[in-house]
């Protein structure tokens, strides 16, 4: 299980989810999405216009529940409402065990505001952190290395949205430090675009894109791609 963890809002935890899980279900890997955000946009993002009914809640006190096949090799479980009842670790933990004998990879789209935030961290086998190149989030990265279990759970730091200024340049030098000393892939930021905005309004993923300045984003995710399914074997 793949874990794409924030505290901080706003920095494309359900964009980099996505464009992760889509990229390696078009190698071939059967793939899922599973979230707890009830906004769920990655079914915006994937272009989903569909109705649908109750999806991880279910799947925890039922064993079924909505799945809904986003593109060939990508299926998602969405999520309307939950609130944590007693065994929700245990729960989860069975969940995941038996999702895994029918995916290659399952991703977890993990809000905190489910407040399950420790059984998804202690559940992970890999976990993937988006940032801001800003002090606060920064610090939110450092509180994570200090709370994971296992520190080689955290596979890459992907710094998204982001400008030019001199201080975010200092601080993605900061976190190289912290990455290089971790053992941890920290990948070249991506920069706030509006190309990336036209793809979000066409449903479309950064492997739907042709333009030349995408080539780096897709170059970066490629190497997350390629360490998540080293750790994987």
């Amino acid at each position: 299980m793949i874990l794409i963890k924030n505290n901080k809002g706003g920095v494309g935890k359900s964009l980099i989810t996505y464009w992760l899980a889509k990229g390696i279900s078009e190698l071939g890997y059967k793939t899922l999405i599973l979230t707890s955000d009830n906004q769920n946009n990655i079914l915006s993002y994937a272009g989903f216009e569909g109705e649908y009914g109750v999806g991880l809640e279910a799947w925890l006190s039922k064993g079924i529940g909505e799945l809904i096949h986003l593109s060939k090799n990508l299926d998602y479980i969405p999520l309307t409402e939950y609130k944590l009842k007693r065994n929700f670790e245990e729960k989860f933990k069975n969940l995941i065990k038996e999702l895994k004998t029918k995916y290659d990879y399952i991703f977890v789209d993990g809000s905190p505001t489910l407040g399950g935030d420790k059984v998804f961290i202690k559940t992970a086998s890999q976990i993937i952190i988006p940032t801001y190149l800003d002090e606060i989030t920064t610090e939110g990265i450092v509180n994570i290395l200090n709370v994971v279990d296992d520190i080689k759970k955290i596979k890459s730091i992907i710094p998204n949205r982001c400008g030019k200024s001199k201080i975010e340049k200092e601080i993605f030098l900061e976190l190289k430090e912290i990455s290089d000393n971790a053992g941890i892939l920290l990948t070249e930021p991506i920069k706030q675009s509006s190309i990336i905005t036209n793809l979000i309004a066409k449903h479309k993923s950064i492997w739907d894109s042709k333009a030349k300045p995408t080539e780096y984003i897709r170059a970066e995710l490629l190497k997350v791609i390629e360490v998540i399914i080293n750790g994987n074997e």
